[in-house]
């Protein structure tokens, strides 16, 4: 059936499509056109067909009337500080690719009916979401999205929406296997960031660690206090595959069933060697694999990042930094990023 149409609630996943574009829709751009490694670039995309599901936001209430849009593939739309607007006239908007929501409102909207349309206002810039002429364009399949920033209302169409409710965010949830106490499927939330742009940037090594760095913090200072940020080491499938299903439990593993994790970031020196050196590489696999780290060499060319509640791990005995969370609270697992360090 036809998702009808009408004003928005939490937790509604929605499509958001402009009215001057003849319902083009609102999405996450790919990755290789972030505009850096904190920001991805939002479009609205002008072909009549769309695949995958980078144009569907989840629905998040902030209080009477303000909400914030969160891409089911992860990030919250938002407008920035000014000097990053497009000029004078025109405020930029992205997707925050780091952990959490802002704890200013520069993620914040009002969703405005007009009609049958609805107009989208930032509540940091004042000003409403709109698409410019068609010589703004981004390319011939993407248009430009800004706020616009004069107080002159549209003559036009261009700041017209509409949205589309096609889903709830308990049913994305049953999607992507939430599971119960117990289960041994896959385990842990997989709206993970797939990131490959520290490694792939072509900044200098410092310049990488700089940012890598910088990125951890801001995740782990995003996190509420009863959180840890872990981290699990893994060969690039691998973390594909994790961050697309879960994780699932390890039977092997010094301390029982369960899965396993180090608080031992990408950022933290190894023998005095720092990512993304090989010596970095070498240092943390002979600390995970001992004298069998020749065979693993691929075993770290990637790392999960997680958050989970500090009442759900427990140190391995006898590895210094490991942790386990045991098979009965893996469902407490959030993935947030899935990072290619080689």
């Amino acid at each position: 059936p036809t998702p009808r149409r009408r004003m928005v609630s939490d937790g509604d996943i929605v499509t958001i499509k402009s009215v001057y574009h003849k319902g083009g829709c609102l999405y996450k751009a790919a990755e290789h056109l972030n505009k850096d490694h904190e920001r991805g670039r939002v479009f609205v995309w002008k072909k009549s067909s769309f695949n995958g599901n980078a144009n569907q936001w989840i629905v998040r209430s902030v209080r009477g009337g303000v909400v914030r849009f969160e891409n089911v593939n992860g990030g919250f739309l938002y407008t920035p500080d000014a000097h990053m607007d497009y000029d004078q006239d025109r405020g930029s908007v992205y997707v925050w690719l780091m952990a959490g929501a802002f704890s200013s409102n520069k993620d914040q909207w009002t969703v405005q009916r007009h009609g049958d349309n609805v107009i989208i206002k930032s509540v940091y810039m004042s000003g409403c979401m709109y698409t410019p002429d068609k010589n703004m364009d981004f390319d011939d399949e993407r248009a430009s999205v800004f706020t616009w920033k004069r107080n002159e209302k549209f003559s036009n169409n261009k700041n017209q929406f509409t949205v589309q409710v096609v889903g709830r965010h308990e049913d994305a949830a049953s999607a992507i296997g939430a599971m119960s106490l117990g289960s041994t499927a896959a385990q842990g939330a997989s709206r993970a960031t797939l990131i490959e742009i520290f490694v792939n940037s072509g900044s200098s090594p410092d310049d990488k660690f700089t940012n890598l760095d910088n990125s951890i913090r801001s995740w782990d200072q995003n996190l509420p206090k009863s959180q840890t940020l872990v981290f699990h080491y893994s060969s690039w499938d691998i973390a594909k595959k994790i961050a697309e299903g879960g994780f699932k439990p390890s039977t092997t593993g010094m301390g029982g069933t369960g899965t396993y994790f180090t608080l031992t970031s990408p950022a933290m020196p190894m023998n005095g060697a720092k990512w993304p050196s090989v010596e970095w590489k070498e240092a943390l696999l002979i600390d995970m694999f001992s004298g069998n780290w020749v065979n693993r060499k691929n075993a770290c060319d990637a790392v999960i990042v997680c958050h989970v509640p500090d009442r759900a791990l427990e140190n391995v005995p006898g590895r210094p930094g490991a942790v386990r969370i045991e098979e009965q609270f893996m469902r407490l697992i959030e993935v947030l990023h899935a990072v290619r360090l080689y």
